[in-house]
């Protein structure tokens, strides 16, 4: 009898609490939709990448062709707000397709083809096979020269996650696994983009093969020069 009181009386505090914990519930997706809304109007570009940062209202300066070009500030566009553009929307896709998953809400699919677009504009950019820019310049296509291996990984995981998704149709299936497949398949100096270097070996190159410390050095050096 005691087990049942103690059963029944447990009963009731959690029918009593269910209240507070559905409005604790419903005003944490409250302000999940918020935070989300305020990243994609101030983060996410028109070419759909995502920025390291951002004025209040968006704002940003990004690098010119010419700057991407002479690898100001340097080859791997630290310091600027297309550093991490692989890294950050490989990252925040994987989650957002989470979010579609569980909602199959419109808005949320449209954010989901937003990084997608701009994950494939980051492989375009590049003039060597595999190769994954970090962000693009103000035209939309410069690019800094190197990237890395902290930028792949996520644009593989990004994408795999979107092909887990109900969303793309079987032509963009077949796309996107054969845009895999080319930057799996491609060579080790994948984090390099040799075709966008000036036939000069310079202080920021230097620093560029140092920066991509997983290959093996030598080799690289007498491939770029």
């Amino acid at each position: 009898m005691i087990s049942l009181q103690k059963s029944i009386r447990s009963l009731f505090l959690a029918a009593a609490a269910l209240p507070g914990i559905l409005h604790a519930q419903s005003a944490l997706s409250e302000q999940a939709d918020k935070l989300n809304s305020q990243i994609f109007s101030r983060f996410i570009g028109k070419h759909g990448i995502m920025y390291d940062y951002a004025g209040l209202h968006g704002e940003v300066q990004l690098p010119s062709k010419e700057e991407c070009e002479s690898m100001k500030p340097n080859a791997l566009g630290w310091w600027t707000p297309i550093e991490n553009g692989g890294f950050f929307n490989g990252l925040y896709l994987i989650e957002q397709c989470r979010r579609y998953v569980n909602s199959k809400n419109e808005k949320d699919k449209e954010h989901v083809r937003t990084l997608v677009r701009g994950l494939l504009l980051l492989q375009d950019a590049g003039r060597t096979p595999g190769f994954i820019a970090r962000g693009v310049g103000s035209d939309g296509q410069s690019h800094y020269p190197c990237s890395s291996n902290d930028q792949v990984y996520p644009w593989y995981l990004g994408l795999d996650a979107y092909l887990n998704t109900d969303i793309p149709g079987a032509e963009e299936r077949k796309e996107i696994a054969a845009r895999l497949r080319i930057a799996a398949q491609s060579d080790r100096f994948s984090v390099f983009d040799c075709g966008a270097v000036r036939a000069v070996f310079s202080i920021p190159l230097c620093r560029c093969v140092w920066r991509c410390r997983s290959l093996p050095i030598p080799i690289l050096i007498s491939t770029i020069l």
